[in-house]
């Protein structure tokens, strides 16, 4: 019996020794490089924003709209990107004969030649891991600029009041509702709706202008902000700007 409860005691104590990026591990790390990157999503919406106002002059720092949509799901969709997605289960590889599973040499610390779900993993990947961090920000923002969404939305409206905002404060006498204000800066179809506009009620004229706006913001998103990511985290070059490699290495190897 002596035998049995050591027997049980160990099998107990055995999963306890770890050896894999687990719990506090996945957390700090997700939020390491969230941390990491707050600088290049700073310069990106300060960029995003000047090249805005130059197509829509009545833009008061509309793009800061979008880091509060980003914040709401970069945690989430950063843990999904890098461990269940990528960095997971047992460096163990079969050797010999019997196929027995062993750790190969640097497994699972401090340098593991083997993608699975430990730190030295992730240390010996870090150009992929450093390239998932990148291409998960890039969606992040393809996904929170769609149409549809809380941060497109957002935009749309700040620009669409802001305008509102001073053309009554400029422009009183004229009677020109922002509809028609960005009717006449939107080629190549300000032709065609200003035919419409003089003839529409308020309503529709609303209406069409509004939709204009949504459709050159699209745009802009969809042309500018990849190549603005890319530019500022040096795509051509390795992401360097957006490595931090030894401060992200020394955090990964601190957990076991």
């Amino acid at each position: 019996m002596r035998v049995d409860f050591k027997i049980l005691a160990l099998s107990i104590l055995a999963p306890a020794v770890t050896w894999a990026c687990e719990g506090p591990c996945i957390v700090n790390v997700t939020n390491g490089f969230i941390s990491k990157y707050q600088t290049p999503i700073k310069s990106v919406l300060r960029m995003a924003d000047q090249l805005l106002t130059a197509q829509f002059p009545e833009n008061l720092n509309c793009t800061s709209h979008l880091q509060h949509a980003y914040s709401k799901v970069v945690y989430n969709s950063l843990e999904l990107a890098i461990f269940p997605s990528y960095f997971h289960g047992k460096c163990q590889q079969p050797t010999g004969t019997n196929g027995s599973m062993i750790d190969p040499p640097g497994c699972p610390n401090p340098d593991c030649p083997v993608v699975c779900g430990t730190p030295g993993s992730m240390v010996h990947f870090y150009p992929d891991l450093r390239h998932i961090n990148f291409q998960t920000h890039v969606d992040i923002f393809n996904n929170i600029t769609e149409r549809d969404s809380e941060g497109f939305k957002a935009v749309e409206t700040c620009l669409w009041n802001t305008a509102s905002s001073q053309e009554n404060r400029s422009s009183r006498s004229s009677a020109r509702s922002p509809s028609r204000l960005f009717a006449a800066r939107f080629p190549p179809t300000a032709t065609d709706l200003s035919k419409s506009f003089a003839r529409s009620p308020e309503n529709k004229c609303e209406t069409q202008g509004r939709a204009q706006l949504q459709d050159q913001l699209y745009n802009f998103f969809q042309t500018n902000l990849a190549k603005l990511w890319s530019d500022e985290c040096d795509e051509e070059h390795d992401f360097r700007h957006c490595s931090w490699e030894k401060d992200m290495k020394a955090l990964i190897l601190s957990f076991p």
